[in-house]
């Protein structure tokens, strides 16, 4: 009796893959800039609706997540959430943070400096309260995590953009850029980071990195 799969095995799955991108019909440059476009206005949202949900909400603050702290800087966190005057100060600047940085995101304004403060952020939210075994807090937590949570996840997004040239995806840093180009025609221009990424990727496999973006926006 012979048993007849129709799944495709591993050799045509390969086959089909290379005849997609030899044909033309995906492009991983021209994807590129778009995906990473989608992936800042995600970040941006996130942060400026949490900053905005906090601003709104009569009676948010940080004490509970800053008392739940048992890792570093736990008695840093619980000397704060004890003054209610630097609570305040906090509870301010980090709602403040969340909108300004969360803007700079959507719109591709100050993209380095709003990615910067993010990482620096989400990377006091994940010391706060880190997903490990005996430290997860019942009245902060949103799912089930382990070691890796969206503060962790997110913060290494933001890393990344903190130092991506600002060719490489849309935003009004790279039209501001591009205009200044313009006003000063003298001026040689040096190679556009767009040109040195297209010289980085063609030595690597488009396949490989375009599997590896998508990893990272899911």
């Amino acid at each position: 009796m012979q048993i007849v799969c129709f799944l495709p095995t591993k050799p045509e799955i390969a086959m089909n893959i290379n005849n997609i991108f030899n044909a033309g019909k995906i492009s991983t440059l021209r994807i590129l800039p778009l995906l990473l476009t989608l992936i800042r206005l995600l970040l941006g949202w996130h942060f400026l609706y949490e900053g905005l949900s906090k601003l709104f909400a009569s009676h948010w603050s940080s004490v509970a997540y800053l008392l739940e702290s048992h890792w570093l800087l736990a008695d840093f966190f619980h000397w704060i959430a004890a003054n209610p005057a630097l609570l305040k100060i906090i509870d301010l600047i980090n709602v403040w943070g969340l909108i300004l940085i969360g803007t700079g995101l959507f719109f591709g304004m100050f993209t380095r400096l709003a990615s910067a403060a993010g990482a620096l952020l989400l990377l006091l939210y994940f010391i706060a309260n880190p997903p490990l075994v005996g430290f997860i807090g019942e009245a902060t937590a949103e799912g089930h995590y382990l070691i890796v949570n969206k503060n962790l996840i997110e913060f290494f997004l933001l890393f990344l953009f903190a130092f991506f040239p600002q060719n490489w995806y849309y935003s009004f840093d790279h039209f501001f850029s591009h205009f200044r180009q313009r006003l000063s025609p003298d001026k040689q221009e040096p190679a556009s980071a767009r040109k040195r990424a297209k010289r980085i990727f063609e030595r690597l496999d488009e396949r490989a990195l375009f599997c590896w973006l998508c990893f990272f926006a899911l």
